[in-house]
């Protein structure tokens, strides 16, 4: 199962339209977008835009953010809102929808979301990453 971040429709804007169909052939059972998963983390965000406690919240939908602020401002970790990111969420939903032994690869377009696999330890939602670099070599080399 591929979840995509909906970004892959701006890298590969030429094609985006053939990406699930290519995705399918390459041997992925489903494809979706993770996106489909971003309404339960918009309510969750929701909970503190609507506090009334006078502090300031930084958005964690990014895991270079989490690690910049752990590293370098680790003052301000107590700001960072507590929600997973939308990949978990999605793996996590793909996973109760068609069974924990579906594997989920996770496609994007940034390295961090490797690092947020590890960090975290998302493994009962994802079991893979891969960025758009890494999918358009396998292309390269399916076509190959």
């Amino acid at each position: 199962m591929a979840s995509i971040a909906p970004s892959f429709a701006s890298v590969f804007w030429k094609y985006s339209h053939k990406i699930p169909s290519v995705l399918k052939h390459m041997g992925f059972s489903y494809v979706e977008e993770t996106l489909v998963a971003a309404q339960p983390i918009i309510n969750e965000y929701f909970k503190y835009i609507n506090k009334n406690d006078n502090k300031n919240y930084i958005t964690t939908l990014c895991p270079s953010i989490i690690n910049l602020v752990e590293k370098h401002y680790p003052e301000l970790i107590d700001n960072l809102i507590p929600v997973i990111s939308a990949v978990t969420c999605h793996g996590r939903i793909i996973k109760e929808k068609y069974g924990k032994d579906v594997k989920v690869v996770f496609i994007g377009p940034c390295t961090a979301k490797k690092s947020e696999a590890v960090r975290i330890g998302i493994e009962d939602a994802v079991d893979y990453v891969l960025t758009f670099e890494e999918l358009l070599a396998l292309f390269t080399l399916t076509a190959g």
